[in-house]
Formats: C-alpha cells, structure tokens, sequence
C-alpha cells in the first residue's frame, strides 16, 4: 500500500472539469487509481478533511434574548391593541361628524 499524494490528487482531480471527455475520463480513471493504489476510497477521501480545523457547537444561553423577543411581542400586541382602539374611535368620530353635516 503506497501514501496518497493529495496534491497531486487534487491536481488531477481539476481535470475532472474539463472540457475534453477523454480527459475527464483519464482523470477519474487515474484518480481512482491512485485510490486503490493507497488502499482507499473516494468516501475515504471525502469524508476525511486532513488536517481541518474541528468545530464544536457550544449550545448558547439564550434566555435574555428569548426573554427580549417575549417582552417585544407583548409590546407589539400592546401597540396593535391601542391602534385597532384608535381606529375604532376615528371611525366613530367620522360617523358624528358625517351624521352632523347631513
């Protein structure tokens, strides 16, 4: 079993976006190669990411802001009950003075 050459992998597999079919299918052709040859797959390769950096999710505390998001709602459906209020008493307001005029 011989070590994967990753640059030269990835070197060859740019070729895959050719616009030449005999050089796409050299490539996979070659690429594959050089798989069996270290003893891997391409679900090897593709799931293992050498050297990446790992990143942990680190569930957050969000109860302030959930607690802000609870406090804006009720302000919203405050303002929207003082507007349909306001509205309800311009409507009575217009009818008055539509009912004087006439």
């Amino acid at each position: 079993m011989v070590g994967l050459d990753r640059e030269r992998l990835i070197r060859i597999a740019g070729l895959l976006t050719s616009d030449k079919m005999g050089e796409r299918a050299a490539a996979a052709a070659k690429a594959s190669d050089m798989l069996r040859a270290a003893g891997m797959t391409w679900r090897d390769v593709l799931s293992h990411t050498q050297g990446a950096p790992r990143v942990l999710l680190i569930p957050a505390d969000t109860s302030e802001q959930d607690a802000e998001i609870a406090r804006l709602r009720a302000s919203l459906a405050a303002s929207e009950a003082h507007r349909r209020a306001l509205a309800a008493q311009l409507q009575a307001e217009r009818s008055v003075f539509w009912t004087e005029i006439d």
